[in-house]
């Protein structure tokens, strides 16, 4: 089976801040995730690729002897990640680094989902051209449309 991934540069950055694993532990057993570091942040290609490679490093070390990933090993090992990225702070810096993360593990008893950010999972049904489940978005500008300070046409 083949896995493809498209990522893009988008309009206002000069470089690639996506980061992106997926991994197959079994016929029922699937891990996505995505990493997109944060415009306005200064390092955000910093912060998506250290996510990245403690979340795909600490999975590949403790899933192999397990059977599958449980919620609480997907715990660890999103809190495993935020640490080394917290390592990387630099002293005195009140600028922060971040990226967003999206996270989908399928597994027998359905999917996990997890994200923060404002990279979106959806849940598609293109049978019927609907979509079924849309995450919201953890932003300044989705939390003042939620507050009615925006409109919908000036959150866009």
């Amino acid at each position: 089976m083949f896995f493809y991934g498209i990522t893009d540069v988008g309009k206002r950055r000069s470089a690639n801040q996506d980061n992106f694993i997926v991994m197959r532990y079994s016929e029922d057993v699937l891990l996505a995730v995505v990493c997109d570091g944060m415009g306005g942040h200064d390092h955000g290609e910093v912060a998506s690729q250290s996510i990245y490679k403690s979340l795909s490093s600490f999975l590949l070390q403790h899933a192999v002897a397990s059977e599958g990933l449980e919620d609480k090993m997907l715990s660890d090992a999103l809190a495993y990640a935020y640490e080394e990225l917290d390592k990387l702070a630099i002293a005195g810096d009140t600028r922060q680094m971040g990226t967003t993360l999206t996270l989908l593990y399928f597994h027998s008893n359905g999917c996990t989902a997890a994200h923060i950010g404002d990279s979106r999972i959806y849940h598609l049904r293109p049978s019927s051209h609907t979509i079924l489940y849309k995450s919201r978005d953890h932003s300044l500008v989705y939390d003042l449309y939620q507050a009615g300070e925006l409109t919908y046409e000036e959150m866009k």
